[in-house]
């Protein structure tokens, strides 16, 4: 919600996201305006319309005609073996102004077997989102995140050879996922830079100069 924000849009804009998994950011999304996915996972639609009966869904880009105000990819493109065809198709059903919100995990020197599993083809430092973007989006703002489990995994991967990052359903454990998250997102908001973390979060504007 905070990322949006910093957009400025307006309300009621057309917004997709691709990758949503078991929708957990729907109803977020929902509150900013008409909310479309691209989901090829038939178990996650499933779930995804036990709540919301009457979103759209898509299984490919090709098939999809409209454009969007805002596409939100959140660990989506570490999936993507040729990011540079995927992201032009991205490109292409932004409206002019449009914006893209993505995260990708950070440090390949944390790729694991979990990786391998999770069928991601790589894991990203700034400067290779940057490079990916480049093309077909001009950065507005780029910044680390999940900086405070950082550690934590590092020793799991290193130490313990513990590449498994499911971390069960304790209502403890979401309880203090929620405050670091929290926590992190009010560092954010006041400029305060994180020079480290799991994650990387992006905001793009379509580039206008794309053919």
């Amino acid at each position: 919600k905070y990322f949006i924000g910093l957009l400025e849009t307006s309300k009621n804009i057309r917004i997709l996201e691709v990758g949503p998994g078991l929708g957990v950011n729907l109803n977020t999304l929902y509150k900013f305006g008409e909310v479309d996915i691209l989901e090829i996972d038939s178990y996650f639609v499933e779930q995804i319309k036990l709540e919301y009966k009457n979103i759209k869904n898509y299984s490919n880009l090709d098939n999809i005609e409209k454009k969007y105000d805002l596409i939100v990819m959140l660990d989506v493109l570490e999936h993507i073996d040729d990011t540079e065809i995927f992201l032009d198709k991205i490109n292409g059903i932004l409206a002019d102004s449009g914006s893209l919100i993505i995260s990708v995990p950070a440090y390949q020197r944390l790729f694991s077997k979990h990786d391998i599993e999770m069928h991601h083809f790589r894991r990203y430092s700034m400067s290779l989102l940057k490079t990916h973007l480049q093309k077909s989006f001009k950065i507005i703002k780029a910044c680390r995140y999940n900086s405070l489990l950082l550690p934590l995994r590092v020793v799991q991967i290193i130490l313990f050879k513990n590449v498994n990052s499911d971390v069960g359903t304790s209502n403890f454990l979401n309880l203090v996922f929620k405050k670091i998250i929290n926590l992190e997102i009010w560092l954010i908001k006041k400029n305060i830079r994180i020079p480290f973390g799991l994650s990387i979060f992006c905001i793009a504007k379509k580039n206008k100069l794309f053919t």
